[in-house]
């Protein structure tokens, strides 16, 4: 067994655990993205949108995602929140447009 440190994940075989029971939330976030790039309303899938991001940020590990996969959600899931801000500061909706660029900016933090 590797292991690169002692948290309860910091091992190959906890990795893999958690990586398999994840796939289907990955999966989840994937068909998530998918139908909001779909949609000709996204402001309509503005919660789905902003739980994908909140749950993609907390699952952004390597061993959980394919880096390939990982990288291309981070993206499409940024291009989604600023598309939902867009869309609600254009409606007039402050509450919203605020509390979107507020987790948008965290999102960003999450990647460092």
């Amino acid at each position: 067994m590797g292991a690169w440190g002692v948290g309860p994940i910091d091992n190959d075989s906890a990795a893999d655990w958690l990586g398999e029971t994840l796939e289907p939330v990955v999966a989840r976030i994937a068909a998530t993205l998918e139908k909001f790039e779909a949609t000709e309303t996204p402001l309509a899938l503005v919660d789905e949108v902003r739980v994908a991001a909140w749950l993609f940020g907390r699952l952004d590990r390597n061993f959980v995602y394919d880096v390939n996969v990982r990288l291309d959600h981070r993206a499409r899931l940024a291009k989604a929140l600023a598309q939902c801000e867009t869309d609600a500061y254009d409606m007039g909706d402050t509450m919203w447009s605020t509390a979107i660029q507020e987790q948008m900016l965290a999102f960003g933090k999450d990647a460092s």
